[in-house]
């Protein structure tokens, strides 16, 4: 994420303690401060003791839990007067997007991740909701970004990838952000690439 995300606390909210535990860990890889709550009532407490000092600014809300559902939870969530700091809130399901994605969007949530839930689908989703217009609009805006922070020319790059089309993939946008690139198809070659060079 951008410099000014880094460190963004981040609150998943989850009854299955194994969705908890894979959501803190791809959250953290991606330099987040991360807690975790084992039902929608925790959640809201956890935002709400934390929302004077140092609150949470975005939920990941699990649709389907006891008690209380994600909905219902991003719902009071977002019409509390008590929480100065409203957190962005996405919503997690494993049922499917065509079922929630409208109450969704009526309950004004940023954003519905289906599970089994990629690296890359999490990261496009949060940097989503912290980027206004479209994901499209966004990943415009961040591939003009990378390009204007930084000159890449004369870097020289050894990308290691089993899988052709990925390799002839990455490889064509690496050369065109002015990078040299030498291909590697698997770690054996890899090894002997940067011996030699």
């Amino acid at each position: 994420p951008s410099v000014d995300l880094r460190g963004m606390r981040v609150l998943v909210v989850d009854d299955n303690s194994s969705s908890r535990e894979i959501f803190k860990e791809m959250l953290e890889t991606m330099f987040f401060e991360v807690a975790a709550a084992a039902s929608a009532r925790e959640g809201i407490a956890e935002l709400t003791a934390a929302d004077a000092s140092d609150p949470f600014q975005l939920v990941l809300m699990d649709w389907q839990m006891p008690e209380m559902d994600g909905l219902k939870a991003a719902r009071i969530i977002r019409e509390s007067t008590r929480l100065k700091h409203p957190p962005r809130i996405i919503l997690v399901t494993a049922y499917g997007y065509d079922l929630v994605s409208d109450q969704a969007e009526q309950a004004g949530l940023l954003g519905v991740l289906v599970k089994p839930i990629s690296n890359s689908m999490l990261f496009d989703n949060v940097m989503h909701a912290f980027t206004e217009g479209t994901p499209e609009a966004a990943k415009k805006r961040s591939v003009e970004e990378v390009q204007s922070a930084a000159d890449f020319t004369g870097l020289h790059v050894l990308l290691v990838e089993d899988n052709e089309i990925n390799r002839e993939l990455a490889g064509q946008f690496l050369r065109d952000a002015g990078i040299t690139v030498s291909l590697a198809e698997n770690g054996r070659e890899a090894v002997e690439i940067v011996t030699a060079e």
